[in-house]
């Protein structure tokens, strides 16, 4: 599986209710956003020739605002399974109904589905005796129980209902007889206290849909409600559906990440997937530029590179200490390695040139990302390191200065619409209109 962020800080431990990042994603501990003007995202074209056209795009910052999320509902033969409310000191009204759906990420860098340990109680999911799956994180490997196969339904906003329905309360099954990887580990303390879990909806489910995720929730939002989003509106639609009103379509390469052949794996192995990665993008700082695969990571709030990346950059020196200071930090954790939070150091770099089809380029400028090597070793035996993780701060609205408690940009972000086809392994992207 493969990072998410989100934030907490000294003035909003409440933040902490939208973060959580399983393998390969990460967790940026943010502090609380105040009322500051967005910046906007600027769009202009050229041509480098005949056919070629390259648009460039400003306006993204350190950290995405919100994370994508949608509520699913566990099914074991008929029934669907429910719980209490998880205990929330946020919640001063002390809502304990008894819930039959969950809130989870919509993550394309994990390979399978992950619940927290406190859901999977909460809700009496079993586990296979003795089982046990090697997941590859953040901090690198982590065991995970395997649960018993259940049917996944997932709430359906694009659903029409019918009359007297509600179609917050529709429901459709997304995949039948999946087997959930189960967090052994404890979350942060904050995170905890917060009452957060860390349930993840990956590409097991996702390859059978198109997602659209509709930015303007988070635009615009100001002080404690800018951490306490519920994150970009999603609407989900069958593989049968088409993207609309695309200005970018970005072809995907299906990666497979899992170690399904770990030498301590035991028991049925947990639903995996292939993970969608942008082939080719060029990054450039000064007169140096680097070429490599990055990983759509939609679990992701920070962008991500690797030490040979940022070598090649010239950010960091031949012996991987900084060739100049960090332009900022950002706090990272994850599942993996028992809730440690560990700084990464950040770099603007000039630019992100990534490849659109009809001969299209698409130049993200002044790009925000973190230093940090995330590697595993695959089933063949090779060992490799992710040069690039492509974050929702280059996607959705998103802020910079959130790790000295006082933001100093918040942006709404390039795009009115982001679009991921599972089936067809493409991304779609299209502009702001006023741009």
């Amino acid at each position: 599986m493969l990072p998410h962020t989100g934030g907490i800080g000294e003035h909003a431990m409440a933040a902490a209710r939208r973060l959580s990042r399983w393998t390969w994603h990460t967790i940026a501990l943010a502090a609380a956003l105040i009322a500051f003007a967005p910046l906007p995202a600027l769009a202009q074209e050229t041509s480098t020739g005949a056919k070629q056209r390259i648009t460039y795009l400003t306006g993204t910052e350190e950290v995405a605002l919100g994370q994508p999320r949608v509520q699913i509902q566990l099914r074991q033969g008929e029934r669907i399974l429910s719980a209490e409310a998880p205990f929330n000191p946020l919640d001063l009204e002390g809502d304990n109904r008894r819930q039959t759906s969950l809130t989870a990420y919509l993550d394309t860098g994990a390979s399978g589905c992950v619940l927290s340990a406190a859901a999977a109680d909460r809700f009496g999911v079993q586990r296979e005796p003795e089982a046990a799956f090697h997941e590859v994180g953040l901090h690198g490997a982590t065991l995970v129980d395997v649960a018993k196969p259940l049917d996944i339904l997932m709430q359906v906003s694009s659903s029409k209902p019918r009359k007297g329905e509600d179609a917050r309360d529709l429901f459709a099954p997304v995949l039948k007889a999946a087997r959930f990887q189960i967090s052994r580990e404890k979350p942060d303390p904050l995170l905890q206290l917060a009452g957060g879990e860390m349930n993840i909806v990956g590409m097991p489910v996702i390859r059978s849909l198109l997602v659209e995720i509709d930015p303007a929730p988070l635009r615009g939002l100001r002080g404690e409600t800018a951490l306490l989003n519920d994150g970009p509106r999603m609407v989900l639609h069958d593989k049968g559906s088409r993207m609309s009103n695309v200005d970018f379509t970005i072809s995907l390469e299906p990666i497979d990440f899992s170690r399904r052949k770990h030498p301590d794996n035991n028991g049925p192995l947990p639903s995996l997937a292939t993970n969608p990665v942008v082939p080719a993008v060029q990054s450039s700082a000064g007169s140096a530029s680097f070429t490599c695969d990055w990983l759509l990571d939609t679990g992701a709030a920070a962008s991500i590179i690797s030490t040979r990346h940022a070598t090649a950059l010239g950010l960091l020196n031949a012996d991987g200490t900084p060739a100049r200071p960090p332009d900022f930090t950002l706090p990272l954790g994850g599942v993996g390695g028992g809730g440690t939070v560990r700084s990464a150091p950040g770099y603007v770099i000039d630019g992100l040139r990534i490849k659109a089809r009809n001969d299209r380029l698409l130049e993200l400028r002044r790009v925000h990302i973190i230093v940090r090597d995330i590697s595993t070793t695959l089933d063949d035996g090779r060992t490799i390191t992710l040069d690039g993780v492509l974050g929702m701060n280059l996607l959705l609205p998103s802020a910079s200065g959130v790790t000295d408690g006082v933001p100093d940009k918040l942006s709404d972000g390039p795009f009115d619409r982001i679009w991921i086809d599972g089936g067809r392994n493409t991304l779609g992207l299209t502009l702001k209109a006023a741009r």
